[in-house]
This record gives structure tokens, C-alpha cells and sequence, in this order.
């Protein structure tokens, strides 16, 4: 009886809170069949049918150990400066949620400024110390790019708060339903498929793929896509790789852009069985020099446990290995200038206990 009755709850919840957005009809599904080839029966796929299920099953009996997965003592941090002209800056908040400042436009991607990325307060996954800044005094954001739906990387708090300082949503298909539930205008919103390009004020998005999934309430599994980016200006080219397991997808983007200036990969939040959705750190490395990367910043840490892994053991393994590829690590809230960028490669975690 004891389970019936957190069932209901649960289903009430989905039913009226706001948090757990909106699905796609059978309209919008009609248009994502024609726009993406990984796209069947109203559910989108990475090439080889990639299925999780039994991999995060699996997961779940050793979330609840707390063996090195919150440092003990707060994180040493900047405050970001945005008030000079950068060619090319960025700054990082944590986790995956991160600023990038470009041909004089703001983009923001993945914003979670919340205390916990679930859609109810639980306390293993608290986040570890406040935000840096407060999302008022965050600068105009041109763009706040979404790279798929789970709570960690779309989070309502945060875009309830941020919503009337962006001028355009760049989303992955399907994602689009949730904000416009959230009271955000259609007109403020670009829906992509992977492939798919768009040019404004002068930079181009492309939404690309990455080898992932997406989920939002228990019936929604893989309804909206999921995806990297690749932003490109007339002097730059960035790709922000969103969750990801290593996988062909680099190749290919490899093929399309030659090329990166600074690569931002996710290299957090992994284990051995679910390896396909989240990259080890060794595999960022290997992800870095497909793209012929000039820089790699590694994200997806510094913020929430999510997985069984000490906090800091993406950065020791990162800089364990020897690589051609400068690995930067800037505190998180430094505004990272990239003709400065060689000077952020301190070994900041070291002194945390």
C-alpha cells in the first residue's frame, strides 16, 4: 500500500507541477520524423539503438555511498568579470553551466544555479556551495543554448529566473514543448535537429550529436533529442559537448569542421556500466584530439555528485595523462580570456580536502 501511494503522489505531481514540462503531439513528432534520421516511432536514437535501462538499475545500488564524493571544504572561486570586450571569453559555474562571451554577444549554456538538480529537494545530490553569482547579475544573454532535457542541464528554477534576459533558446527537438510551458514565446525559441545550422547577428549554431539520452518523468524516455553544439564566428570555432559517451559521433563532426579553438567536454559523472552516456576523463582526451582541439576545458564537475566517483578524481585523472592538448582548468567564476588562456592550468583541487 505503502508503494500505490507514493505511485500517486508521484503521477499528481507530474500532473500538475510545472518542473516536469511538456511532451511532444503527434504535430510536432510528424515534423521531428522529417527533419532527423534518428528518429523512430516517436522516440529518438543514437546510430546503434543505444538502451540504458538496466546499465542505471545497476547504478543505483551504490548511489547512496558518500565515500569522497563532496569535498569536505568550500571550492576556491572567482568573481567573474564581464565588463571588458574579450575577442573570445569564457567563464564556468560549475557542473555544466557555462558563459561564453563572443563578437561582443553572451551565450549561456546549460544554466543550473539551483541547490539541487532533481526536481525534489534530496539531499545526496545538494549542490556543494553557493553559486558565485546570482542570475541578476548575470549580463544580457543573446543566447541560452540547451543541450537536452535532464534536470542537471534544464532546471526550471533557473530559467524561470533567467527567461526575460535571453533573447533566443537554441534547443534540441522536443525541448522547445517544455519551455513554452515554462511561459516562454515560440518566438524566442530554435528547435534543431542534429545537423541542423542557424546564423544570427553573425555566429552560426550547429546542433550536432553526442551519444546520449534524454528523460524528464517516467513515460518520456527519449521523446526529445539531445545534442552538442558547434558556435562558429568569422575567427573562432567552439564545440560544447553537452553529455556524452565516447563514441563515432567525434569522428564525423571531425569531418565536418576540421578544427576547434577550445573544446568543452563533460568527463564527470561516470561509471564502468554506464560508459556509453557519460565519457571517463581518458576518453575527453581521446575525444579532444579527434577534434583537433586546440584547448580542452572539462566541465560536468566542481558542483553535484551524481555518480560513485570522488569529486575530484576527473581532474587527477585528466592530468595524469601526458597530452599534447593543453588541459584547462580555471576556478570556477574566473573569466577566462583565450590570449590568457595557457595561465588557467592550475592544480587548484590539490589543496582541497
Amino acid at each position: 500500500m505503502f508503494l500505490i501511494g507514493v505511485l500517486i503522489v508521484i503521477i499528481m505531481l507530474y500532473n500538475v507541477d510545472p518542473v516536469f514540462g511538456k511532451r511532444p503531439n503527434k504535430t510536432d513528432q510528424q515534423n521531428y520524423a522529417q527533419r532527423s534520421h534518428n528518429y523512430e516511432n516517436g522516440k529518438f536514437f543514437y546510430d546503434d539503438h543505444l538502451d540504458q535501462d538496466q546499465k542505471f538499475s545497476m547504478h543505483a545500488k551504490n548511489v547512496l555511498s558518500n565515500k569522497g564524493k563532496r569535498p569536505h571544504s568550500p571550492l576556491p572561486t572567482n568573481q567573474p568579470d564581464f565588463s571588458h570586450s574579450h575577442e573570445l571569453s569564457f567563464t564556468w559555474f560549475g557542473h555544466s553551466t557555462l558563459l561564453i562571451q563572443i563578437k561582443d554577444k553572451t551565450i549561456l549554456i546549460d544554466p543550473i544555479f539551483s541547490n539541487y538538480p532533481t526536481p525534489l529537494p534530496l539531499g545526496l545530490f545538494k549542490r556543494f556551495d553557493r553559486p558565485v553569482i546570482a542570475i541578476k547579475d548575470l549580463p544580457e544573454i543573446e543566447f541560452c543554448l540547451i543541450s537536452h532535457n535532464h534536470y542537471d542541464h534544464l532546471d526550471y528554477p533557473s530559467i524561470k529566473r533567467l527567461k526575460d534576459k535571453v533573447h533566443h533558446f537554441i534547443v534540441p527537438l522536443g525541448v522547445e514543448k517544455t519551455l513554452e510551458s515554462w511561459h516562454i514565446s515560440k518566438s524566442k525559441i530554435i528547435n534543431m535537429a542534429w545537423g541542423e545550422e542557424v546564423k544570427i547577428e553573425g555566429i552560426t549554431f550547429g546542433a550536432q550529436p553526442s551519444r546520449h539520452f534524454s528523460q524528464r518523468s517516467l513515460l518520456d524516455r527519449n521523446e526529445t533529442l539531445w545534442c552538442s553544439y558547434v558556435i562558429e564566428t568569422s575567427s573562432h570555432r567552439i564545440f560544447v559537448g553537452g553529455d556524452s559517451g565516447f563514441g563515432h559521433h567525434f569522428e564525423e563532426i571531425q569531418k565536418r569542421y576540421h578544427s576547434f579553438d577550445i573544446v568543452f567536454l563533460e568527463c564527470a559523472q561516470y561509471d564502468g556500466r554506464w560508459m556509453n552516456i557519460h565519457m571517463f576523463p581518458e576518453d575527453a582526451l581521446k575525444a579532444a584530439k579527434i577534434l583537433n582541439a586546440r584547448y580542452l576545458v572539462p566541465m560536468h564537475f566542481g558542483a553535484y555528485s551524481l555518480s560513485v566517483h570522488p569529486w575530484d578524481d576527473p581532474l587527477v585523472r585528466l592530468n595524469a595523462k601526458k597530452s599534447r592538448i593543453p588541459v584547462i582548468t580555471p576556478l570556477i567564476g574566473t573569466t577566462v580570456d583565450i590570449k590568457d588562456i595557457l595561465a588557467y592550468q592550475e592544480h587548484w583541487w590539490e589543496d582541497i580536502e
